[in-house]
């Protein structure tokens, strides 16, 4: 609840009680019986093996001492990070326009819901749960490797990548690999530009060292279903811009 903005929001704490009220309900109501839901928050935040796996250093170092330091007042994220990596102020995103903020609880929160992703996972793949719905926040698909992508305007409310944090614990889980191969679908109407960058990283790195240790180039799949034309037969300015025809790769 500590994850907040500096103005009226779509992203905020409200999102996550209204979600569990729904799931409550549909344990009420009967939809849903006690030995076939499990509602667990029994799951730590992830740590910085977690985040390596898909972000690079400096982002890494940039929001640790940003959770560390930010005041009471959220920061308005994406000019912050525009301006750590030598953008212009004149092209930095104005504050008031910014859509991904950083407040005294962010960091936690993102921390914790990476470690939801990394719970979820174990819980299927180790045979414990037949699937797994994780509910928390901020969300995480437009959060690549250095936070937002090259030509991207922000990072979309997007701190870390939760759901490539989980897939990449399923392929190189610390304990030893979970699964022989995986598939992150991102269905929204936003293309997960995030989680596409962060996919291809992990096929190049993985290219150079020739697929050491036993993996292989069929192992992580990512798709994106999402909106990417405006309808109006002009350039392609839907947010963020990206994942049209050109972007698919065999």
């Amino acid at each position: 609840i500590w994850h907040v903005s500096f103005k009226p929001h779509q992203e905020s704490p409200e999102r996550i009680s209204a979600i569990l009220a729904l799931i409550a309900k549909g344990a009420t109501v009967g939809s849903l019986s006690a030995e076939e839901l499990l509602v667990s928050t029994e799951f730590d935040p992830v740590g910085k093996q977690h985040l390596s796996r898909c972000h690079s250093e400096e982002y890494i170092s940039v929001i640790t001492e940003l959770g560390e330091q930010v005041a009471n007042t959220p920061v308005a994220f994406t000019p912050y990070y525009q301006g750590f990596k030598g953008m212009p102020t004149a092209k930095q995103k104005k504050p008031e326009f910014s859509d991904t903020f950083f407040s005294p609880g962010t960091m936690a929160a993102a921390l914790r819901a990476a470690g939801g992703l990394v719970h979820a996972v174990e819980r299927v793949l180790k045979g414990h749960s037949r699937s797994a719905f994780v509910c928390v926040r901020p969300p995480g698909h437009h959060a690549g490797v250095d936070g937002a992508t090259a030509g991207a305007p922000s990072s979309g409310f997007s701190i870390v990548n939760n759901a490539m944090i989980g897939a990449l614990h399923a392929l190189e889980g610390n304990s030893g690999r979970l699964a022989k191969r995986v598939a992150v679908v991102d269905f929204d109407v936003h293309h997960g530009n995030g989680t596409e960058e962060i996919a291809r990283a992990w096929h190049a790195k993985h290219r150079k060292a020739g697929y050491n240790g036993g993996a292989d180039d069929s192992d992580l799949f990512f798709a994106s279903i999402h909106l990417a034309d405006d309808g109006a037969k002009t350039s392609i300015e839907f947010y963020p811009g990206t994942g049209v025809a050109d972007d698919r790769s065999e």
